[in-house]
């Protein structure tokens, strides 16, 4: 019976993978960053456009519209600033 073995390469395993012993050291290729920071804007949004439904299911937080969208805003700045993006939004 024969196996076969899928292999999943996520961007980071991608790099190990294919760059890690290219010559030149570990340098990425020039147009890699802008797509990993556009996937990580988009992750960004993505997981911050959930936090109204998140507010809503808990009773004892009481935050009106407003109050929710500056917490949205502000957690999208946060996981944005973390994953090395330029934050473009106040």
């Amino acid at each position: 019976m024969l196996k076969f073995r899928k292999w999943v390469y996520t961007p980071v395993l991608y790099f190990l993978r294919f760059f890690k012993d290219a010559p030149g050291g570990t340098t990425m290729p020039q147009d890699v960053i802008p797509v990993e920071q556009e996937w990580a804007r988009a992750l960004a949004r993505f997981v911050t456009n959930q936090i109204p439904q998140a507010v809503r299911q808990v009773s004892d937080i009481q935050l009106n519209s407003d109050q929710v969208d500056v917490l949205r805003r502000a957690f999208e700045n946060t996981l944005l600033t973390n994953m090395g993006c330029e934050v473009t939004t106040p």
